[in-house]
């Protein structure tokens, strides 16, 4: 931890060793020219972007700091903005996780195949109504929403209604298809 001191209020450099993970005090310490943060468990750098006394001609070391996406994508760019040389080198960004959840209800449908039959009955599925009836249509189909690769857009299927009309694609090896089913499969 760094700590601001009243006694120190010109200090123009600072080197820091490899424990260092918060930089706060920084923010005051406006006479700053150097600062050497390379190698410590950094994360964030607003500390330096609300330090207005960062400006043309000083610098700052931030290799191999473990950095915010924040600070990567938007503080080393401030501080840059305002003159500041930024050494930037091996960062460390953190690993941004997803959590995918799929309701019950709402399948994913990629058809690569030729199909020839559907549950032991002999039957070809080569447009977006032949694959809705072949789960079973209004029964068991709320929608079905598809990517047309030639228009570049979206289309829904929502029952027979759309049966051969511009929703009505013929199905391609490059289509996917989302399925929103009634109850869950």
């Amino acid at each position: 931890m760094i700590t601001a001191s009243q006694t120190i209020p010109h200090l123009t450099l600072i080197e820091l060793g490899n424990s260092i993970t918060d930089i706060s005090p920084v923010a005051g310490l406006t006479n700053l020219a150097s600062l050497w943060l390379q190698h410590n468990n950094i994360s964030g750098l607003s500390p330096l972007v609300a330090n207005i006394g960062l400006g043309s001609g000083d610098e700052v070391n931030v290799d191999g700091l473990p950095l915010s996406h924040t600070s990567i994508n938007t503080h080393i760019s401030v501080l840059r903005s305002r003159g500041v040389v930024v050494h930037a080198n091996n960062l460390k960004p953190p690993t941004l996780e997803y959590l995918l959840s799929v309701p019950a209800c709402l399948n994913l449908i990629h058809v690569l195949l030729k199909v020839s039959a559907v549950d032991g009955v002999a039957k070809t599925i080569e447009s977006i109504s032949d694959l809705y009836d072949a789960l079973d249509g209004a029964d068991a189909v709320n929608f079905l929403i598809a990517y047309d690769t030639s228009t570049q857009g979206w289309l829904t299927y929502s029952g027979v209604s759309e049966r051969e009309t511009a929703n009505d694609k013929a199905l391609t090896d490059q289509m996917g298809i989302i399925a929103g089913m009634k109850t869950s499969t």
